[in-house]
């Protein structure tokens, strides 16, 4: 994907679950939302408990 200013590539599944990565949707978005979408994911996963390997169910 062509890198424009201001943009990040993100993916869903998210890169630090298990089914992320290959195969991962990938588009271009705000880097600052980018950045903040990472620090909740991050605090997400430290306030419920979350270690490299566990499970979790993601809802819309």
């Amino acid at each position: 994907m062509p890198k424009q200013p201001g943009y990040n590539c993100d993916e869903y599944p998210f890169a630090s679950s298990k089914e992320g990565g290959k195969g991962a949707e990938i588009m271009l978005v705000p880097a600052v939302e980018n950045s903040q979408q990472g620090g909740l994911l991050g605090g997400f996963y430290r306030s419920q408990g979350i270690k490299d390997g566990d499970c979790y169910n993601v809802k819309v």
